[in-house]
C-alpha cells in the first residue's frame, strides 16, 4: 500500500499533463501563399479573436508572450491559404490609430489589449498594449476612449515592468 499511493499520484500527474495542449511548432515553417489555416492553428493554437472579412477571408489575432508583447495577425483566404502574417504591435500599426476611431476598429488593428482600465471621474477608458521597441527596450502604447468608445488620446511610455 505504501508504494501504491506514490505510483498512483505520479501516474495521475502524467495523465493530466498528457491531456494538456503543448505546442512546439516552429512559426518560421509558415509560408504565405502555401501554408493553410490548419497549419497556422497548429503553430499558434486558438486565436484570441477572429472575424470574417467581406471577401470571405478570416482574420485571426494571436496575442503572445507572458505580458502580450507580441500580437500576430493572420489573414486566411476563403481558400484556407495563408494570405498574410504580421506582428501588429509595431510603430507602423500604432501610426494607423487615429483620433475618432472606434474601439472595434482599434481592436481589429492591434488585437486585444494587455490592460483595460476605466477611469470614471475622467469619463474615459484606456487600453494598453506592451510592445518591444528594441533590444531590451519594452514600452507601452495607450489608447484613451471617451464614453462613446471613440479614440480621444494616444500616447507611449516606458514599461515600468521592465525598468
Amino acid at each position: 500500500m505504501k508504494l501504491f499511493l506514490p505510483i498512483f499520484f505520479i501516474t495521475s500527474i502524467a495523465i493530466a499533463i498528457a491531456g494538456c495542449e503543448v505546442r512546439i511548432s516552429d512559426p518560421s515553417k509558415l509560408k504565405v501563399g502555401q501554408s493553410t489555416g490548419f497549419d497556422v492553428r497548429d503553430v499558434y493554437g486558438k486565436p484570441s479573436s477572429e472575424w470574417k472579412e467581406p471577401d470571405g477571408s478570416m482574420v485571426w489575432m494571436f496575442v503572445k508572450g507572458p505580458m502580450g508583447y507580441q500580437t500576430f495577425k493572420a489573414t486566411i483566404g476563403a481558400d484556407n491559404v495563408l494570405k498574410s502574417m504580421e506582428q501588429v504591435l509595431s510603430d507602423a500599426y500604432f501610426a494607423k490609430v487615429q483620433k475618432g476611431m472606434s474601439m472595434m476598429d482599434v481592436e481589429r488593428l492591434l488585437g486585444k489589449p494587455a490592460e483595460d482600465v476605466t477611469f470614471p471621474l475622467k469619463k474615459e477608458r484606456v487600453w494598453t498594449w506592451r510592445y518591444e521597441a528594441g533590444p531590451s527596450l519594452n514600452r507601452m502604447f495607450d489608447v484613451h476612449f471617451d464614453t462613446n468608445g471613440q479614440v480621444v488620446e494616444i500616447n507611449r511610455r516606458d514599461d515600468p515592468a521592465t525598468g
